[in-house]
């Protein structure tokens, strides 16, 4: 089976197996952000089950997913219009924003912009808008600072696959409209992200902060606690990804290349792709075979079943080179490897799948994320599509 086939077939067998759910309580079951496990709202995998449910009734015209999509995008809709500020509430609780940061607002913008592009519907694409005007932008620095709910300026996010994402989300826009504002903020980011922003490893592998300041640093009493209490617990019970500082930029690697390949799509000149920076750090994405050994899954798929602590949590168990890998080599290479694609789609059955309830619930914090997370998969089947038609 050719890859899009293969894609098609897993996304209709989730999707019927989760869609009474859904349906009755009018919006997908919110997860804890993979790993993190944080409080979600159900708005974040509500846009990716909205992608999805459009995507399946653009290719099988069955009335069904079209009725759960207009349920979903009404249920996003009426979320945006409870704020004071147009953003979209993402998270509850006190532990991080209440935005999941600039990316949250990014997905649920993504997923809205899609579903104007199925169905036409204007008021889609006006909330779109309406969410990405809620964040400001810095001129000086060329880069989106966090409005919450209520209206507070909360400052940059400093995480860099946020920004690059939320950029993603206005050239989405700009594919649909004309807007100098947009356009202006858009583009000064990405001139600021090559100029400056985007770093490797001299392994070629992204720095998740690149060159802006990491916030995350924790006090030195903090990390000579936290070594103490490394030390003194036994062997058998130490998580190996704590072993590795990196661990969370090799599970995202993928992640921020695939935010790369969105851009790709709308500005395949952008002057990034031609730096020996960036084309490190795709060299060091595309040699799947050694981030697979970097992941930690041969144990997994040899039936040890402690693999929480076993794999990089960060990756096949939340940000799946299975959904990320084809759409960077395709972005990139101009070609897919059938095979390899294919293949990556049943390695995730066989570490994650749970063929009985349909979810993606093995070995991972968040089912019911890293389920909705296989709408990723969807942008390179339009792509493919859109060549054959």
């Amino acid at each position: 089976m050719e890859y899009v086939d293969v894609v098609n077939a897993f996304i209709k067998e989730i999707a019927d197996k989760n869609y009474e759910s859904i349906y009755n309580n009018g919006h997908a079951n919110a997860g804890v952000n993979g790993p993190y496990r944080f409080v979600d709202t159900p708005v974040r995998n509500s846009g990716h089950w909205l992608i999805i449910t459009s995507y399946l009734w653009k290719i099988t015209r069955e009335e069904r997913y079209k009725e759960l999509a207009f349920h979903l995008a009404n249920y996003i809709v009426d979320e945006q219009k409870k704020t004071s500020s147009g953003a979209i509430e993402c998270m509850t609780g006190e532990r991080f924003d209440h935005l999941n940061g600039l990316i949250g607002q990014a997905w649920t913008i993504e997923a809205l912009v899609y579903a104007y592009e199925v169905f036409r519907k204007k008021e889609y694409l006006d909330t779109a808008v309406e969410i990405f005007y809620s964040q400001k932008f810095d001129e000086k620095n060329c880069l989106w600072e966090r409005v919450e709910i209520t209206g507070e300026n909360i400052g940059f996010d400093y995480t860099l696959n946020h920004q690059v994402w939320f950029a993603c989300a206005g050239l989405m826009l700009l594919g649909n409209l004309n807007d100098d504002t947009i356009h202006k903020q858009v583009y000064g980011f990405l001139k600021r992200l090559n100029e400056q922003y985007f770093d490797i490893y001299s392994n070629g592998l992204i720095k998740h902060y690149g060159t802006m300041k990491n916030p995350q640093v924790r006090p030195l009493s903090f990390r000579i606690k936290r070594s103490i209490k490394d030390l003194l617990l036994p062997l058998r019970y130490k998580d190996p990804n704590r072993f590795d500082s990196k661990v969370l930029e090799k599970g995202y690697h993928l992640f921020e290349l695939y935010g790369y390949a969105v851009i790709h799509q709308y500005y395949p000149n952008y002057e990034l792709f031609k730096t020996e920076k960036f084309k490190k750090a795709l060299k060091y994405g595309m040699d799947l075979n050694k981030l697979n050994r970097v992941f930690n899954i041969k144990p997994v798929l040899g039936g040890a079943n402690d693999g929480l602590t076993r794999m990089n949590k960060f990756a096949y168990a939340y940000n799946s080179p299975a959904f990320e890998y084809p759409l960077i080599e395709y972005c990139f290479t101009g070609k897919i490897s059938e095979n390899m694609a294919s293949e990556l789609i049943d390695l995730q059955k066989k570490l994650t799948y749970d063929k009985t309830t349909g979810k993606l619930a093995r070995f991972n914090y968040d089912p019911e994320t890293l389920t909705a997370r296989i709408y990723e998969c969807i942008r390179l089947c339009d792509l493919i599509n859109n060549t054959r038609s």
